[in-house]
Order: C-alpha cells, then structure tokens, then sequence
C-alpha cells in the first residue's frame, strides 16, 4: 500500500509521491468545500424560510450537537471497518443530502424540519469522515511520512474554508443558478471526492475485538488513560484550541466594530489567516520528528501572543498582517498534535484517538457563547488579548503538569559542558544525552538507519544478557533492520535519563507492535551509553516486554 512513499520519507513534498495520498489529497479538497459550500446553503436557506436569527442558530445547535454525540462513535467505526468503505459510505451521505435539499428547494417545497434533519446528517457524517480520513492518510503513507502528509494537507482545509463559502455566496446570487444550484454543486463536489476513493486500497481492518461499539469506545478511553504522553497531547489541545481558536467566530465583529471595513474587511481577515495558514504548514512540512514536540510547543506560545498583539492593532492593516500570523500559528498547532497523536498510538487505536481530539474543535464553537457574552461586556479588544494570555496560561500549566508527571526523570547537565539542546519536553540536554535521545527518536521512531553514520561509532561494544559482542557499523544496521521486520515502534518514553561526563543512564519505554501479530507491546529498557566524539561507543542493556514502568 505505500510502495510509491520515497524511502527516506524525506522532501517538502515527498507524501505526493505516493499516488494513494495524491487521491486522498484531491478528495479532501472536495469534501472541505463540499462540507464549506453546503453549510452556506444551509444557512441561506435558513434565513429564508424563518428570516431569524433563531432559525440559524437552530441549524447552528443541530449541527454541532450532533457532531459532540457522534464523533466517539465515528473513531470507533474508523477503528472496526475498512477505511476506504468507511469513506465511501459517509462521503456518499455527505453528496446525498445537499442533492436533497436542492430538489426541495427547486420543487419549492423545503421546509425547516429538513434543514434541521440534514445538519444531523452532516454532522454525523463528518464525525465518522475526520477520524477515518487522518487514520487512513497514516496507514497509505506510513509512519515515516505521515507528519509531511498532514502539513500538506492542512493547505486544501484552508483554500476551502476561502473558497468555498465566497463561491457560494456569490452564486446564490446568480438568477440561472440560485440556491438549489447551490445544493447541486455541493453534492457534486462530494460524489467527486467518493469517486476518488473508489480506486484506493481497502485499509487495515483489525480483527474482531468481541466488544460491544461502547466497549470499544470505552476500552479507547481506558488505552488514553493508561498513556500520560498521549493525555497530555490531548489536554493541551483542549486547553488551547478552546480558549483560543474561538477568535474565529469574532472576525466580523473585529471588521465591523474595530476597524470599521465592514464584510470586504471579514473576507480579508479570513484570506489572511488562511494565507498564512499555507505559508506555516509548507514551511514545515519536511519537519523531523524529533523536533515536533518542541515546535508544537513554541506554535502554541506564538499563537497566544499574535492572538493577543492581534487584539491591540491600531489599524485595519496592521492587524491583517497579524491575522496572517495567527493564521500560520495555529494551523502549524493542530498539524502537529495530529501528527504526534498517530506517531504515537498503535494503528487498532487511530480512529478513537482522533475522535477524541476532534471534541476539541466542536467544543470551541460551544466556547463561543460565553466568550461572546464576555466580550459584550468588557469589549472585543480586551476579550482577545484575555485569549491570547490565556493560551499562554494553558501552555505554562502543561509544562508544570509535565514535569510533575515525571516523577523520577531527572535530567543533569555536567558543569564541563556548555552547550546543551532542548528534548522534546523543553529540558536542556547534554550533548551526551542529546545523542543518545536522537538514537532512540531517529533510529528506532523514524526507522532511519543512515542516522546511525551521526550517532554511533565505526565499531560498537554491545553488552547484554546474551554476552558481549563487537559490531561494525554496517553490522549494526543489519541487527536493526531485522529488528524493523518484526517491531514498529510508536513511541519512546524516557522515564528517567541522567549523565556524568560522557556515560549516560537512561530508563525508558518503547511502545509499539509486533508486526507478526500485529498486537500492541511495550519494552522496558535499563540502559548505560558511553560517547565518545559525539558517537556511541558502547552500550549496557536489560529489557523486559510487557512492563511499562512510566510514572
């Protein structure tokens, strides 16, 4: 299935050499403006036949409660059946409702209660289409690609988000086309993107777990809490993208009230962060994955404080630039905990775990409210740089419950060492400990064996219960790629990682499946490295499967 993935997963554009992500990437344009489009006519419609704000707001409830109650069960369908007849089957329901609509509406005989109905529908259908469509990108381009899979597609959220609702606005105005023209294209553009579907692979489809659907979600929630790495990826985006990401809703008041440009202001301010949301996701799309966790980290902060600097521009272009910025920030935010969600959670698993951090962004719509009712009272000024400074807040308290977590990981920098860099949770490290860290995440997480030229030596002592044995490096490259065959590895958790000159401890658990029953495991490893001229030289080490002794 991801023959045409380059070896070394490497390019800004190296996901759109494998022609299964290329469909998946061109279907997902046509269901975001399918999605984008529709939603327009839904509301259009709505002001027409009730002519209150009431009524959209009605359409607005339907939608999103809908959403809340089927996304857990949409991760769960995506973790139980075939990807692609996932897709298929919700991408058609997603064509066939706008089509419905727009036969109503040309019959003349559309009423409220259908409009009602078909934002269920919608809402159930793009429950079940996010989870699937981000677990099925990570099973065509594998684990290797999957971060640059994800940047890349980030772009077709945005241009949609652009397009699709200026599009439609315009054409509903068109006597010859009008609303149900509307309606058309939209179930047009959503048979597109099932069409493309069609030629894919099926998917991994795991084995039957003999659970009820709520068993298996709850057993995902139980998998969730048993991992603090993953919690943690989950609560900071709740943290952020619910005190921060309602902004959006609060552009037009910004253009009207703020800056006095009135709709041609609220469609640049959009164009602008969309614009920068492009710029952010392909500047990063060759991002290693060793370095994901500390830029996740900085996107947060540098979202909270353009967010903020957003709030207090003096004039309209001034703060069109920043919207840019805003825009980039917090596209590059969600990019990468989606990608440091998959990287990180066995494949049987994907579904549920996304569907989880998808709440997140149903939940900022219901956070709207309050925020709006805020805002009446203090200002729309003063409410933004409150989110702004929020966020921060957010991103200081992970940090805090992050270390609190660890319990016993301890991190020594030696007093002859002057140069350190920081891990993946923000902590200095030593260059010894940076080496050692950079073997675990870039040999055994992204499989890249040529990293082994930059981290161990032309010889290698190996201790371990078998004995003592001397490796080339070329023999070292061998005993790894065997191992490959036989273990994925999905993360690596140092528990515990100390250093004294050039030896570092470390205690660590590796995370994974056995490719040969393909069942999650874990190995607990006691480790002691030597470094010698910035390589490993010898190595001390004890495992033991099925532990996990993270705090």
């Amino acid at each position: 299935m991801r023959d045409a993935t380059p070896a070394d997963g490497s390019g800004r554009f190296a996901a759109l050499e494998n022609r299964d992500f290329r469909m998946l990437f061109i279907g997902g344009l046509f269901t975001f403006l399918t999605m984008q489009v529709a939603g327009v006519a839904r509301a259009w419609l709505a002001f027409e036949l009730t002519g209150t704000n009431t009524g959209l707001g009605g359409v607005m409830l339907a939608f999103g409660a809908c959403s809340v109650v089927a996304i857990p069960y949409g991760g769960m369908i995506s973790d139980r059946f075939s990807k692609r007849h996932v897709l298929v089957l919700a991408g058609a329901f997603q064509a066939a409702t706008p089509v419905w609509l727009g036969v109503a509406v040309a019959t003349d005989t559309a009423s409220y209660w259908m409009l009602l109905a078909a934002s269920v529908v919608q809402g159930g259908v793009i429950s079940i289409l996010a989870p699937a469509r981000l677990s099925f990108i990570s099973e065509v381009v594998g684990r290797e690609t999957i971060t640059n899979a994800i940047f890349l597609s980030m772009p077709t959220v945005q241009l949609a988000r652009v397009v699709g609702p200026a599009t439609a606005g315009v054409l509903i105005g068109v006597a010859f086309f009008g609303l149900a023209g509307v309606f058309f294209a939209a179930g047009a553009l959503g048979a597109l993107s099932v069409v493309l579907l069609i030629g894919l692979p099926a998917g991994a489809r795991p084995d039957p777990s003999g659970r009820s659907a709520l068993g298996d979600i709850v057993d995902g929630l139980r998998f969730v809490r048993s991992r603090p790495d993953l919690m943690h990826l989950l609560g900071v985006s709740y943290g952020v993208v619910l005190v921060g990401f309602p902004h959006m809703a609060f552009l037009p008041v910004v253009a009207e009230r703020v800056h006095d440009s009135g709709s041609t202001g609220f469609g640049l301010l959009n164009a602008a962060a969309a614009v920068g949301a492009v710029i952010g996701s392909l500047a990063l799309a060759n991002l290693e994955r060793r370095r994901l966790r500390p830029f996740q980290v900085r996107s947060a902060l540098a979202f909270g404080v353009s967010l903020a600097v957003f709030a207090v521009m003096p004039n309209f272009y001034a703060a069109l630039s920043v919207m840019a910025v805003v825009g980039a920030t917090s596209s590059v935010f969600q990019a990468l905990n989606n990608s440091l969600l998959l990287t990180s959670t066995p494949i049987e698993y994907h579904g549920r775990v996304q569907s989880l951090l998808m709440l997140s962004f149903s939940g900022f719509a219901i956070a709207a409210l309050p925020i709006g009712v805020i805002a009446d009272a203090v200002g729309i000024r003063a409410t933004l740089v409150g989110m702004g400074v929020l966020v921060l807040v957010v991103m200081a308290v992970a940090r805090l419950a992050a270390a609190a977590g660890r319990g016993d990981h301890t991190v020594n920098t030696s007093r002859d060492e002057e140069a350190t860099m920081a891990d993946g949770d923000g902590h200095d490290l030593t260059p010894a400990e940076s080496v050692v860290r950079g073997y675990w995440d870039r040999i055994w997480l992204d499989r890249d064996l040529d990293a082994l030229e930059d981290l161990v030596a032309d010889r290698i002592v190996r201790h371990t219960a078998e004995g003592t044995e001397t490796l080339t490096r070329a023999e070292m490259r061998t005993r790894l790629a065997g191992a490959f065959d036989a273990v994925r590895a999905s993360d690596v958790s140092f528990d515990a990682i100390t250093a004294e000159g050039a030896t570092v401890w470390v205690r660590l658990t590796m995370r994974g499946v056995s490719l040969a029953t393909a069942a999650p495991m874990a190995l607990v490893w006691l480790a002691q490295y030597r470094i010698e001229g910035g390589r490993i030289v010898e190595l001390w080490a004890l495992h033991q499967p099925g532990a996990d002794w993270s705090p």
